[in-house]
């Protein structure tokens, strides 16, 4: 197995191999977390590839520095990968949900199967340069949470507007990174695509 570069733009390279070798030309894609920034990457290395995107708390484009979030989630996923405890687990993902009544089941049983079987890269995907995605002129939604601790809106969203030539900006307002969608908000994702 080979693991790509977050610095660099091969996750975008990569990505439109997949969609090379499953036979098409382009189409929509949609990406969240560590997999919107290689959709990110993608639009800025195969933009012919990419007929319209959604990006989804998205990595790539407005990344927080992991000073501010680090400590906060690695103690307590540290403990729990080594004493197996569910109240570890829930103090890692805290940071990410702004509270525990954001931990749906679904949300709470994705985030264990993942962190207790992959393993969890340190870094994300790095911030993409203005002039590389700005090659790409598909139709873009950017959806960013306000309380997000890794990529939070305030950071994502004015840099968005600025960068991705076609795009349209969505806030979650007070949810952070592990959040629910409403059902208005999956039609709009829906719509859009």
């Amino acid at each position: 197995e080979t693991s790509l570069s977050v610095r660099n733009y091969d996750y975008g390279k990569w990505a439109g191999e997949v969609i090379a070798a499953i036979g098409y030309e382009s189409i929509c894609c949609f990406g969240g977390s560590f997999g919107a920034g290689i959709l990110a990457k993608a639009m800025c290395v195969v933009p012919e590839k990419i007929k319209g995107a959604v990006l989804y708390v998205p990595s790539g484009i407005k990344n927080a520095p992991p000073i501010q979030y680090g400590a906060g989630m690695m103690l307590p996923m540290l403990m729990y990968w080594r004493t197996r405890q569910e109240k570890w687990l829930k103090k890692c993902m805290l940071p990410m949900a702004v509270a525990e009544e954001n931990i749906t089941d679904d949300i709470y049983e994705t985030a264990k199967l993942s962190i207790t079987h992959t393993k969890v890269k340190t870094g994300m995907p790095s911030n993409v340069a203005r002039r590389q995605i700005r090659k790409c002129k598909a139709p873009t939604l950017i959806i960013a949470a306000e309380k997000d601790c890794l990529f939070p809106a305030k950071g994502v969203i004015p840099r968005a507007d600025k960068i991705i030539v076609n795009g349209m900006t969505y806030l979650l307002k007070n949810r952070g990174h592990m959040s629910y969608l409403t059902q208005k908000e999956k039609e709009i994702i829906v719509e859009f695509l």
